[in-house]
Parts: C-alpha cells; sequence; structure tokens
C-alpha cells in the first residue's frame, strides 16, 4: 500500500505523516526497518507500506516533487506600433 504526506516526526525506528484523505486530517505511524537519514521533519514525501500485526511496517520512501502552480495568462491587448500599419492601395 502506499500513501503521501508531511512529515511529522521521525527518528531510526520510526516516521510519524500527516495526511489528507477526503478533507480530514489524519496522523500515521509508520515502523521503520532501515532508518532514512535524510527525511526529516517537514518533508513531503510518498510512502510505500504493509501492515503486519496491525502496524504499518514502512518499506520505502520517496520525496514529491513540489509543483508550482501555474499562473493564469493575462489577455493583454497589443498595441500597434507605428510602422506595423498596412498601407492601403493606391487609387489613382
Amino acid at each position: 500500500m502506499s500513501t503521501a504526506g508531511k512529515v511529522i516526526a521521525v527518528s531510526n525506528t520510526e516516521l510519524r505523516l500527516e495526511r489528507t484523505l477526503k478533507g480530514k486530517v489524519e496522523t500515521m505511524e509508520f515502523i521503520l526497518e532501515n532508518p532514512f537519514p535524510t527525511i526529516k521533519a517537514g518533508d513531503q514525501i510518498k510512502v510505500s507500506y504493509r501492515e503486519k500485526d496491525g502496524r504499518n511496517i514502512l518499506s520505502r520512501v520517496t520525496p514529491v516533487k513540489k509543483i508550482a502552480a501555474e499562473k493564469p495568462k493575462k489577455d493583454s491587448p497589443k498595441k500597434e506600433k507605428p510602422g506595423d500599419a498596412k498601407a492601403s492601395p493606391v487609387t489613382k
């Protein structure tokens, strides 16, 4: 199974993750088989885990890439430059 969220606390044996599911914030606790020294509180991560004897055993951690929110593009009217006007045909 897998989930994603924000690390609340991490030690050599345990990791606590806060995630939002259906609008509700919940905390999950995971038992670490191996320590993850690069993970610290406040990191956004995705975890893979399995359940054993009612406990969540963490098997893999990957950082979540933060995606910048796209800004809406503004439709600005293009100003005509003096040399851009097309010449009208000369009639005699």
